[in-house]
Formats: C-alpha cells, structure tokens, sequence
C-alpha cells in the first residue's frame, strides 16, 4: 500500500508539472513597436489556445493559474482578430460596431499556414516566446 501511495504522487507530481508550460511573451513591428491589438494563437492537432494583447503588446496564452498552462507539443503560432474595429454612431443613438477590411499586420502572419511561428516544448515551467511580425505592404508598393 505504501508503495501505490508514493507511486501515484509521484505520477500525479510529474502529470502536474511536466505536462502543461505557461506560455508568454511580446509581439512587436521591426521598429520595436508594440503590437498591441488582437490574439496571439497558438494551434495543434489536438488543441488552441490563445492569449490577448495587451497595450504594450504582451500576452500570456492558455491558462496561467499555478499548475496550469498549455499542454506540452508543438504549436503553430499566429495572431488573430488584427482587423481594425471601429464604432459607428448611430442616428438613433445606439452604438454599432463595424469590421474594417483592413489588417494592421501582414496577412501572412493572421494564418498559421503562413506565419512560419512555431513553439515547440517538452518540459513545463514558465516560457517565453517573443516574436516580430511586420504591418502590411502598401497596396502597388510592389512588395
């Protein structure tokens, strides 16, 4: 008995620490700007998890509460909801709000086909995980 005690803490112990990480980090532009709109997204075959951007362009991604995290793997990473939103009055005087077609990053990096983001962790703990990603070309920039 003794035995299948110690045994299923120190199953329950690793299960705990071993198999989740905290994941954070900053998303800035080239000049070192903040991104500081949208979700950061990280995505596998088996789960999503996202994080929201805060002003200073930090995030933290899945749960963070102690003992908790994302599941160890292999993420594809992404951001999402980087389309401008803008509020509309009314005539009434009620508030509608209204999706702009206009992404304030590059298109590439709203897709985890085409970001070219992955995150990858086989431990637990605390990881950082910052990244750049670039605003969109100017329409007939030819970029």
């Amino acid at each position: 008995m003794k035995h299948f005690i110690i045994f299923t803490l120190l199953l329950l112990s690793a299960a705990g620490c071993s198999q989740r990480v905290k994941v954070h980090g900053t998303v800035t532009f080239p000049d070192g700007e903040p991104v500081a709109f949208g979700q950061v997204c990280f995505v596998s075959p088996a789960f999503t998890f996202t994080g929201k951007l805060d002003a200073n362009g930090h995030y933290a991604a899945g749960d963070t509460r102690d003992g908790a995290g994302i599941p160890v793997g292999e993420y594809q990473v992404y951001l999402a909801n980087t389309a401008l939103i803008k509020k509309i009055g009314a005539k009434d005087g009620t508030e509608n709000y209204t999706l702009d077609e206009t992404e304030r990053v590059d298109d590439k990096f709203t897709s985890p086909q085409t970001s070219g983001f992955v995150f990858s962790s086989i431990r637990g703990g605390n990881k950082t995980f910052d990244f750049t990603v670039e605003r969109p070309k100017e329409a007939g920039s030819g970029q």
